[in-house]
């Protein structure tokens, strides 16, 4: 298990910004959804937290916050009924995105 971050550590994730749809991920996450909802539900958290992991915006300031992608995916794993609305089309990626940036901010300051 890495070290708690300290507090002077997070600060950078301020500079986390909401991310660009990840239009052939959701794609494929609704082709799959059809038949198989239970486990797209529970694996598209994983899938989405995949995708910002390799996103430079978002990987830099976690690593520096000495925050990896276990957080992350633990941070969008909280989110998943929001993920899950935004597969079948009940949630605008803008919003998701905000809401995912929050998560993983509050989770840095209690990890």
């Amino acid at each position: 298990m890495s070290p708690e971050p300290a507090a002077a550590d997070i600060d950078g994730l301020a500079s986390l910004v909401p991310l660009d749809e990840p239009e052939r991920l959701l794609a494929s996450l609704r082709r799959r959804a059809g038949s198989q909802p239970d486990r797209i539900r529970d694996i598209a958290p994983r899938e989405l937290a995949a995708y910002a992991w390799k996103q430079q915006q978002w990987r830099e300031p976690l690593e520096a916050a000495g925050l990896g992608q276990l957080h992350l995916r633990h941070a969008f794993a909280t989110a998943k009924w929001e993920i899950w609305l935004w597969i079948r089309g009940n949630r605008v990626w803008d919003q998701l995105s905000d809401h995912l940036v929050g998560r993983v901010i509050r989770r840095a300051g209690s990890a």
